[in-house]
């Protein structure tokens, strides 16, 4: 049974008026049928003060590994939350059939609306999620440069729990996979959107409520990890929300030696609606250097032109018995509405430890 883990010390250094809050994490996880698990996770968030304002989740998981290519993961969760209603349920059942020529993917996922795990986030609330995805591989034997190819369809479909309709995709996907590990990939996505009240996408530009139709294309090219320069970069183009965008994207890594890697990354999107038109631009540089086998310092700085703001993080991670890991986070936050001198938005440290315990 494996048991972790918990945040034992937190500064941070900017002004803050925020009111004194408690946070308490328990997770058990218990090995099953050699590659199988089950788990069980409780948190609570609560004002030191008392009073209200107290969050509870507790929750069940599992991971089966039925077979070498099959695969049935699920989860259900329920909040308890002063002043919200009873529908606070969350859960989901996946599965995965991934044999080498064929594969077959299957998910049913439920959030009610009144779900609320103030430890943690949830990426839609108030959503039912269906979804179906089917794959076929060949390994052609005439073709020396081509390993493999993927030809790859999915369906998602998401409804509020109330049985209105949010998001509609249907995609496919092809994919190339040469003898040097290298691949590309090509695929197309028809959405179906449903706004129910506007949304602002950056700064004073609202898309209006509604529904959008559109058609995404996109095509990208991969370099095998076994390169001292790997990476890939990518381009999405078509229809969006009523106009048009256009997004750049490559992601790199450079390897020097077998100690320290630098992994630069940049998104450009040009967007055309018919409210106006924008550009944003995302640069990150992630630094690596690994001291040992199991301890690395990590350094993360990225540029956010939409925020108008610089932030930069360093870690430090040190395993010191196998499962169990030390923690050491700082980080800050600028605007750049000064280049000359960006200045401080935030600056906080934040220690983490966990302990692994096996009965």
């Amino acid at each position: 049974m494996h048991l972790g883990s918990a945040t034992y010390g937190f500064a941070d250094f900017a002004p803050a008026s925020g009111v004194a809050t408690d946070f308490s994490v328990i997770r058990l996880k218990r090995d099953l049928l050699g590659r199988s698990n089950v788990g069980v996770i409780l948190t609570r968030r609560a004002p030191q003060s008392g009073g209200a304002g107290e969050n509870l989740v507790y929750g069940l998981d599992t991971d089966l590994n039925l077979a070498q290519d099959l695969r049935v993961n699920a989860f259900w969760a329920r909040s308890e939350t002063e002043g919200l209603g009873s529908d606070d349920q969350a859960y989901r059942t996946r599965f995965n059939f991934a044999s080498d020529r064929y594969g077959v993917q299957l998910e049913r996922m439920v959030v009610e609306e009144d779900f609320n795990p103030e430890i943690g986030f949830v990426l839609r609330e108030d959503i039912r999620k269906s979804s179906v995805g089917a794959r076929f591989s060949p390994r052609p034997a005439s073709l020396e440069s081509g390993r493999k190819f993927d030809f790859e369809g999915r369906y998602d479909y998401f409804e509020t729990t109330a049985g209105e309709l949010e998001t509609e995709v249907f995609g496919f996907e092809f994919r190339t996979h040469f003898e040097n590990s290298d691949f590309a990939n090509a695929s197309y996505e028809r959405n179906h959107e449903v706004l129910f009240e506007p949304f602002e996408i950056v700064d004073g530009v609202f898309i209006p409520a509604g529904p959008y139709r559109f058609d995404r294309y996109m095509a990208s090219y991969w370099f095998g990890r076994q390169r001292p320069v790997s990476g890939w970069f990518g381009a999405d183009f078509g229809g969006f929300f009523g106009g048009t965008r256009t997004e750049v994207m490559y992601w790199g890594r450079v390897d020097f030696g077998s100690r320290f890697s630098l992994e630069p990354n940049v998104a450009i999107n040009w967007v055309d609606l018919p409210q106006e038109s924008f550009t944003t631009e995302l640069v990150r540089l992630r630094a690596t250097y690994n001291l040992s086998p199991r301890s690395f310092v990590g350094a993360l700085v990225q540029y956010n032109s939409e925020d108008e703001s610089i932030s930069a993080n360093v870690r430090f991670r040190w395993e010191y018995q196998p499962g169990s890991d030390l923690f050491v986070v700082y980080s800050e936050g600028r605007d750049t509405f000064s280049w000359s001198s960006p200045a401080l938005e935030s600056r906080s440290i934040v220690v983490k430890f966990t302990r692994l315990f096996r009965f």
